[in-house]
């Protein structure tokens, strides 16, 4: 793994910890090129953290708030249908936050591997 990979997950790791201190929080993903080990020093974070249940808008404001994020740059808001992500900086790192329910990702899994509908 090289150095910005190193660094990026690293912090990655920090960071998630203000998401997985949720009751509800099941599992958390790093994914990209900080994952595979190819990042740079321009590259962001892409994480993924799983629950049983969403947490609130204000319980991931918070988390968000802990990590000393920016405001979101880009918000996705489907709380309603299992999921919700938002792209922020944590020291001048662009973070790229999913957040799903196990059950929305089952979902989409199935839609993919049973129904091969890759139209997500």
């Amino acid at each position: 793994m090289n150095p910005a990979s190193q660094y990026l997950l690293t912090l990655a790791k920090q960071k998630a910890q203000a998401y997985i201190a949720n009751p509800q929080a099941r599992a958390a993903m790093v994914t990209g090129s900080t994952a595979t080990g190819q990042a740079d020093f321009y590259s962001d974070v892409e994480m993924f953290i799983y629950y049983d249940q969403l947490p609130t808008k204000e319980e991931l404001q918070l988390a968000r708030l802990q990590n000393r994020g920016s405001e979101p740059i880009c918000t996705f808001d489907e709380l309603s249908n299992g999921h919700f992500g938002e792209f922020y900086f944590i020291d001048g790192v662009e973070f790229q936050i999913g957040n799903m329910t196990i059950a929305f990702w089952e979902q989409q899994m199935a839609k993919i591997l049973q129904e091969l509908d890759f139209s997500i």
